[in-house]
């Protein structure tokens, strides 16, 4: 049976929606106390991330570094008061196997027929359980003049990192403890 294109949303999909709606609003407001409050508070529970916010910033242009921080600080918001994700700490190796897994998988596509990568996405997109936030970073991707206007190149790797994230911080709310 031929896979379609189709993503179920489900009822927690779309009151995540709700809150990635008012995150967005608080982002898109950001100024220098709110990222010194988040900054602070990732030094102690997500120094990885902190990291990767920072060194993300240095091959941007500076109105490209400005929309991704937004990006991971989105991903921040989303995630914080989730369970496990202040007591247990996202590290290299976590981040780094699912970047290469992801790398892997972009590289598959590439040599995919275009209706195989339409469905290809829609799987990957089925499959991870922030379906409402990874949509509204894939809306900024293709609204923000910024990030529009970014390099291809660019813009894939600094979106497997992004996915790669989310996807990291999904297996730490699932840890047992």
């Amino acid at each position: 049976m031929k896979e379609t294109n189709k993503i179920k949303f489900s009822k927690r999909d779309f009151e995540e929606s709700e809150d990635i709606a008012i995150f967005i609003k608080k982002i898109d407001k950001i100024d220098k106390k709110y990222i010194d409050i988040e900054s602070d508070e990732l030094v102690r529970s997500q120094p990885f991330l902190l990291s990767i916010l920072l060194g993300n910033s240095v091959d941007l242009e500076i109105p490209e570094a400005e929309e991704i921080l937004k990006i991971y600080f989105l991903i921040w918001e989303f995630f914080k008061h989730k369970k496990n994700i202040i007591r247990i700490k996202l590290t290299e190796k976590q981040f780094e196997k699912k970047l290469s897994k992801n790398v892997q998988y972009f590289k598959y596509l590439e040599i995919e027929s275009k209706e195989d990568i339409g469905i290809a996405y829609t799987s990957d997109l089925r499959n991870i359980n922030s379906k409402a936030l990874l949509s509204a970073i894939l809306i900024k991707f293709n609204n923000q003049t910024a990030l529009v206007k970014m390099k291809t190149k660019i813009k894939a790797v600094v979106f497997i990192g992004i996915k790669s994230i989310i996807e990291c911080f999904e297996d730490i709310i699932m840890e047992k403890t």
